[in-house]
């Protein structure tokens, strides 16, 4: 019987072959997400956030970092900075609502695991963001970390507070001053603090996100002061790195009318009753409000600018705050 001779496969069927016991192809690695996202709000800053951004955008590994701005309602340039930011993601709020609500937008925006809460009038260097972020990693009792802040003469800034008792906070209520600073070494490398401001703090997401975000009865002031109280009741610290420097540009604050001030003075005392009540109890965040509202009457009724103290006196004894409401330009 004849043999038959095997049938040699056509090129098709060969590079069918081929093709089918070839590996499949490696999956491309996803680009690693943002460590740090930095987060601002501002409102009427254009100069001093340009400052800011520029210096942000130095940083060392850039590409970890994510810049979140809300424009708080601005009139000025800050309306169209973002056409000069195309890597920096702007949000607007049609009004001034309050720095607290502008954070809680944007930290719920945040893509990374840390935030790094910044003033617009904050330059850092382009080591800050990168080594404050190895400092809160490698510090397991820390919650949040605040680099060493200096102003233009390099004399630091009174950024670190004890926690306000009512008398502190009923100071800071009337003039904007009145907080104990806490002293801290300069030649440290690290000291834990009560008390820092949100100027610039960096703090994980997921402690802000546990805490239910930032508490929408605060407007402009006082946030600070509760996550500080809420870190101190967790058993955890803040830590002020002196090693790591920003710089911190006082720019020359823009005139306001009566009512504008009054409106802000009503946000820090309505805050301050909020905080005392949250502290100490609903009756003695009620009787520091009636307190707080008295006095201002009483300035009232003895012709110590009266448009302006009985605007304090109505709008403490309602519990009005920096919401959208005000139809004053603050």
């Amino acid at each position: 019987m004849p043999l038959q001779r095997k049938r040699q496969p056509d090129r098709r069927e060969q590079q069918a072959v081929e093709t089918a016991v070839q590996p499949p192809p490696a999956a491309e690695e996803a680009p690693p997400g943002p460590r740090v996202t930095a987060i601002i709000v501002a409102y009427n800053e254009a100069a001093s956030l340009r400052r800011c951004l520029d210096a942000l955008q130095r940083s060392k590994d850039r590409e970890l970092l994510q810049i979140l701005v809300m424009d708080n309602g601005s009139y000025d340039e800050t309306r169209t900075i973002d056409d000069d930011y195309p890597d920096v993601t702007v949000l607007r709020l049609p009004k001034n609502f309050g720095r607290t609500r502008a954070m809680n937008i944007l930290t719920r925006t945040a893509k990374a695991d840390l935030l790094f809460f910044l003033s617009p009038r904050i330059e850092v260097q382009p080591e800050t963001v990168s080594t404050l972020a190895n400092l809160l990693e490698a510090n397991e009792e820390a919650a949040a970390a605040s680099p060493w802040i200096v102003d233009e003469s390099g004399a630091p800034v009174n950024a670190w507070f004890r926690l306000p008792d009512a008398a502190a906070l009923s100071r800071f209520s009337r003039t904007a001053t009145g907080l104990m600073p806490q002293t801290v070494d300069a030649g440290a490398e690290m000291q834990a603090v009560e008390y820092a401001t949100l100027d610039a703090l960096m703090i994980s997401k997921y402690f802000v996100r546990g805490l239910n975000y930032f508490d929408d009865c605060y407007g402009e002031y006082w946030a600070d002061a509760e996550l500080s109280w809420r870190i101190r009741r967790s058993g955890r610290t803040i830590l002020v790195a002196p090693r790591i420097g920003v710089l911190q540009f006082a720019d020359a604050p823009e005139p306001r009318s009566s009512a504008a001030r009054a409106a802000l003075a009503v946000d820090r005392g309505s805050g301050a009753a909020a905080f005392i009540g949250k502290r100490s109890g609903f009756l003695a965040g009620l009787l520091f409000r009636v307190r707080l509202a008295l006095g201002a009457l009483g300035a009232a009724l003895v012709f110590r600018e009266p448009g302006y103290n009985l605007s304090r006196f109505m709008g403490i004894l309602s519990g009005s705050k920096i919401d959208g409401n005000q139809s004053a330009i603050l």
